[in-house]
């Protein structure tokens, strides 16, 4: 039997082991705490729905307590996590997931939070199931082995453990770790590892770096999934040990205090190496398209495959939408399209108010947050365009609003075409992606 199918049978085992265990109705163990960070009321208002839905069919305990905190928007992950634990008097165990970015590489979920991303599985009632299930099913081995903590999870990654996870200190940090392509490692954090410890933390480094320090025997990396368990009393005396200020960041400013042990008082850290997990990142369009074109077989090996509200189609993810014409490498959501589309484009409609509609169209590949002087849309720069000057693609208006979802994707489609003719300006009636987000109406 071929070595990786060997290792993919082993996730699948323990990933169906761990969902059948999640989900069970009379379960021994479960969160005292799930504790979601967000961004806005929006969010809030729906998470706490969801939360809600997911009580009543009991994949959340009745036991555990959902807290669903605004961040506010100077305040770094590190500190809201300082801020939360501190005022919480008794050592539980806790389940954290900051998810309070602005969301704008995946705007489509602004409004809901990255958190609700769906994947190609059905929960018990039907509905799609998202990152937060996934996030409760892979972690529920975690919970099972663990005594208090608090373990952090990011709201777009999928950690697949893989393997049996042995008791842990409350007295111990834990940072799991998958072996990944070496590719993957730019767009990542990164550890290099000595002797199951991580001697040195990479952000996002080149390729050639990367194979110079951080490469394993196999010519792999390990690779920051962003799931760590730290002790609670760590974290909350954790103003012993370094400055408190509004920005501290739970991967760029807490964890490095492990690496460099700088003092005595930090707790040891160890690395749980998941030779037979798996990093899933659903953090831009790129990696969300890739994700449910299937390119790793997850579909398959996860038994992601029975019918969502989302389908793929010549290499194209087709979310709650109509459409007529050829598809090419693009992604529709809420959309009633009747034309054809032009290649890796994105486009999303959102309901504004109770008659009017807006398309948001872009390229697969724009950067809304890139700075003026590098904004682009399907790549051509914003600043080609007179009026568009200073401005990028997150704050240019140029997207009209139209009386019906189908009128308002002709709309976005004249967009594409007036920018491919170099006529692209912008109108008194248009809406930015900024604006157009902050109207939309969320279900």
């Amino acid at each position: 039997m071929p070595k990786n199918t060997y290792k993919n049978e082993i996730m699948i085992e323990k990933y169906e082991q761990a969902k059948n265990e999640s989900e069970a109705k009379n379960r021994q163990f479960h969160w005292d705490y799930i504790i979601l960070t967000v961004a806005n009321r929006k969010q809030k208002k729906y998470a706490k729905k969801q939360f809600e839905n997911r009580r009543k069919m009991k994949s959340i305990s009745p036991k555990t307590k959902c807290m669903i905190k605004i961040a506010p928007k100077n305040l770094g992950t590190g500190t809201m996590l300082y801020k939360t634990l501190k005022q919480m008097k008794e050592n539980k165990k806790i389940l954290y997931i900051p998810s309070a970015g602005k969301a704008q590489r995946t705007f489509y979920y602004f409004n809901k939070g990255k958190i609700w991303i769906p994947v190609n599985r059905k929960r018990e009632n039907g509905e799609n199931a998202t990152i937060l299930d996934e996030i409760l099913i892979n972690t529920y081995p975690i919970l099972k082995k663990m005594q208090e903590g608090v373990l952090v999870a990011c709201s777009d990654v999928i950690v697949l453990l893989g393997q049996e996870i042995d008791p842990l200190s409350p007295k111990k940090a834990y940072i799991f770790s998958t072996k990944e392509k070496v590719e993957k490692g730019t767009r990542h954090g990164v550890f290099q590892v000595k002797e199951n410890k991580i001697k040195k933390i990479f952000q996002k480094q080149s390729q050639s770096i990367l194979e110079k320090e951080a490469l394993t025997e196999d010519k792999q990396i390990y690779i920051d999934t962003g799931m760590v368990l730290f002790p609670i009393t760590f974290i909350k005396n954790l103003s012993k040990l370094k400055t408190i200020d509004k920005k501290m960041g739970i991967y760029e400013d807490i964890l490095p205090l492990f690496v460099e042990k700088q003092k005595n008082e930090t707790p040891e850290l160890e690395t749980i190496l998941l030779t037979n997990g798996k990093f899933i990142h659903l953090g831009t369009s790129q990696d969300i398209l890739e994700i449910k074109q299937d390119k790793e077989g997850l579909v398959k090996q996860l038994n992601w495959n029975q019918k969502t509200n989302g389908k793929i189609e010549n290499d194209s993810y087709v979310e709650n939408s109509e459409y007529v014409g050829t598809l090419n490498q693009n992604m529709i959501l809420d959309s009633q399209i009747d034309q054809n589309i032009p290649p890796q484009t994105i486009l999303y409609t959102a309901k504004i108010n109770k008659r009017k509609w807006v398309t948001i169209i872009c390229g697969l590949e724009d950067d809304l947050k890139a700075p003026p002087e590098k904004a682009t849309l399907f790549h051509i720069k914003l600043s080609n365009f007179l009026l568009l000057k200073g401005k990028n693609l997150w704050k240019a208006k140029i997207y009209m609003p139209a009386k019906s979802p189908l009128e308002a994707s002709q709309k976005a489609l004249e967009i594409y075409k007036k920018i491919k003719r170099g006529e692209l300006v912008e109108n008194k009636k248009a809406m930015s992606i900024d604006q157009i987000l902050k109207k939309e109406k969320i279900k």
